[in-house]
């Protein structure tokens, strides 16, 4: 009773006349509405700190990625929607490019497990 009184600002009257099920949609609409209001106070906090960094970062700073909230949708991640062919063209791309380094660097891989060598020698 004293939350239908004190929190919901109902009347005595108002809060005896009513149903359990009534009850459990005033409760459910009070709960909406201060949930609204929480998710107003921390999109304008979201807001107002992505404009706060904006002049400080190079290029745009979106609010959503400075600071995620629970209620924001879930971003897609890119495995869950990648296919078999395109997850194997990105690995093989990968290996490709640490073939390349590993040339640059002067590596040697041997077939054995494990061994590898580095030329670290510097010319100069």
């Amino acid at each position: 009773m004293g939350f239908a009184l004190g929190s919901v600002g109902m009347g005595l009257a108002d809060f005896l006349a009513l149903s359990p099920e009534e009850w459990r949609e005033v409760c459910r609409c009070w709960h909406d509405s201060r949930d609204a209001l929480l998710r107003s106070d921390w999109e304008r906090t979201r807001w107002h700190a992505a404009a706060t960094v904006q002049p400080h970062v190079r290029g745009r700073v979106s609010p959503r990625r400075l600071l995620p909230l629970p209620w924001d949708p879930a971003a897609p991640q890119d495995g869950a929607r990648m296919g078999r062919e395109e997850r194997e063209r990105r690995m093989a791309a990968a290996l490709e490019r640490m073939g390349e380094w590993l040339e640059r660097k002067d590596v040697t891989v041997s077939k054995k497990e494990d061994e590898c060598s580095l030329n670290t020698q510097t010319t100069g």
